[in-house]
């Protein structure tokens, strides 16, 4: 029951979203107050109305993210696989700094918050973003059913990278040999 408890708050998106949707309806309401203050109703209703629809957007974004997440785990439940999950959760080789676990049966996703079964990895890309030293190796996965999933983000540079990153394609290449690079 522990190992699950460590997964779930691996996995578990950050309330990032919902916490910034409050703060943009409370800096809303302030800027109303303000403007009030200084006898220009039309700009506070204006802000106002700005924080109350982008606060909201992000709230329901961070509620749906949630939900999600509770979704995905309640199907791992019901198909049975859980346990080799959770195995493979807390036998996995940790890669980019704990963002990524490959597991025996799975790869586990930090960033994404999710699990991908190695025979369902169609093709595995990186995309470089940014320049100089603020350039990102993006590693993703496109599955059979064509979606695309951001598994981490890390340095475009560094050796320990470029071993890593080696060891997840030849690992990943092992498990699937349909798999296209």
């Amino acid at each position: 029951m522990e190992s699950r408890k460590s997964f779930e708050k691996y996995i578990k998106p950050s309330p990032k979203a919902i916490v910034f949707g409050i703060f943009l309806i409370i800096a809303g309401a302030a800027a109303f107050a303000l403007e009030l203050f200084n006898h220009r109703a039309a700009f506070g209703i204006i802000w106002l109305a700005f924080g109350l629809v982008l606060g909201s957007i992000m709230i329901f974004l961070g509620v749906m993210n949630n939900n999600k997440f509770k979704q995905t785990l309640e199907q791992f439940e019901k198909n049975g696989d859980i346990d080799d999950i959770l195995y493979d959760f807390e036998n996995g080789r940790k890669l980019f700094g704990g963002s990524l676990i490959m597991g025996q049966y799975f790869l586990i996703s930090k960033k994404s918050g999710t699990v991908v079964e190695y025979s369902e990895i169609d093709k595995l890309y990186q995309l470089v973003k940014g320049t100089g030293e603020r350039a990102k190796r993006i590693i993703q996965v496109r599955t059979t059913d064509k979606k695309k999933i951001r598994l981490c983000k890390i340095p475009v540079s560094g050796s320990k990278t470029s071993e890593e990153f080696g060891k997840l394609l030849g690992y990943i290449t092992a498990k699937n040999r349909n798999i296209s690079l």
